[in-house]
């Protein structure tokens, strides 16, 4: 056989073995999350985008199946059960905005995702009010996202009270932004595969240890250099907004799995996801830049006389309070709703206006 014959004959067999791959790793998807390239075949993605709202949501009145999550959706493309149309003079809502921690993207059901376990506390403390706790979180909102589906989509809902889990997406803008920065001056051209190809995310993902290893100090960013300006703004746009219609809110810090007084291995082991997804940083900047994002929160949340609640202090790590770097698992969701619970219950939030600590000094 030549030697041109040769090398195409390894091609198509090179290509052949990765669209076998492809297609099994499509239907493992399929089968556990319900969620692959087929999918978008069938027109019945997980998510579609609201032209009216402007906003992505998920796929409405839809039962999302797999083996390992069924999501179950209401008419607004929320994780929710369906809303009454009319409040009652008596009834409670209670929404919980965020991204994917609360939409509870790893968690296998909905009755065991954060806002149904709250809910079941608060139908307990109080069995003569119907109460709707609202999932008002969508997998990979960031601030910007989450106060749009404030103001177009929960103000409508009236709600009592909110509570603000917003998450950690903010912080891949900064990696997006240095690869920007590197794209202009090395100015290559570079190709872009589609982005439903798993075989590639499988890849990248099993590989981040030696791209961790391999990498060169001038590809870490130093969280000290960021600018966190558009942060700091982008969390007072959304606190502004929810004082602007005097609506009661409780700011929830973002909870993590991995602690810095963990074992080295066990930090590399537990932030594998964060780090994927947040690959311009090292461990070390990881918990810095989280953290000077959760002191931000925190501060600017005070800075309107939002009550805080410290997550990041209070929910333990490791593997059995979370299912990767940042989302909750069963007993995390579970956990969750019982920090939130008992502080609404210190707060009187459910019996009046949420108030600071300082309004209730005598």
């Amino acid at each position: 056989m030549s030697g041109p014959r040769k090398v195409a004959l390894s091609v198509v067999w090179a290509l052949g073995l990765f669209l076998v791959a492809e297609f099994a790793l499509q239907l493992r998807s399929q089968i556990r999350y319900g969620a692959s390239v087929f999918n978008v075949l069938s027109a019945e993605t997980t998510y579609q985008f609201h032209e009216d709202l402007q906003l992505k949501l998920l796929r409405p009145s839809a039962v999302i199946q797999g083996s390992q999550a069924v999501i179950e959706t209401n008419s607004m493309g929320l994780r929710s059960p369906e809303l009454p149309v009319e409040k009652g003079k008596s009834d409670l809502r209670v929404v919980l905005l965020g991204a994917s921690s609360v939409m509870g993207t790893y968690t296998r059901a909905n009755e065991e995702i954060v806002s149904y376990r709250l809910e079941a506390y608060l139908d307990e403390a109080f069995p003569d009010r119907r109460i709707d706790v609202i999932n008002a979180g969508i997998a990979g909102y960031g601030l910007q996202d989450q106060r749009r589906m404030f103001e177009e989509l929960i103000v409508p809902m009236k709600p009592d009270l909110l509570i603000w889990y917003s998450g950690f997406n903010d912080i891949s803008g900064y990696c997006r932004k240095q690869s920007k920065s590197d794209a202009t001056i090395r100015r290559l051209p570079q190709l872009q595969l589609p982005s439903w190809l798993l075989s590639i995310e499988l890849v990248t993902k099993n590989s981040l240890w030696l791209r961790t290893t391999a990498a060169s100090k001038q590809d870490v960013i130093d969280p000290e250099s960021i600018n966190l300006e558009r942060y700091r703004n982008d969390v007072d746009a959304l606190l502004s907004s929810v004082a602007l219609r005097k609506i009661p809110m409780l700011v929830a810090t973002n909870a993590r799995s991995f602690r810095s007084d963990m074992p080295m291995q066990m930090q590399l082991a537990l932030s594998e996801t964060a780090r994927y997804y947040n690959s311009c940083f090292d461990l070390a900047g990881l918990h810095k830049v989280y953290d000077r994002h959760n002191d931000i929160l925190a501060e600017r949340a005070q800075a309107y006389n939002f009550p805080v609640l410290k997550m990041d202090q209070l929910v333990p790590g490791g593997r059995e309070y979370f299912g990767d770097a940042t989302h909750f698992s069963v007993k995390g969701s579970d956990y969750v709703a019982r920090l939130i619970f008992r502080e609404l219950q210190r707060l009187h939030a459910l019996e009046g206006p949420v108030r600071t600590a300082a309004e209730k000094q005598p």
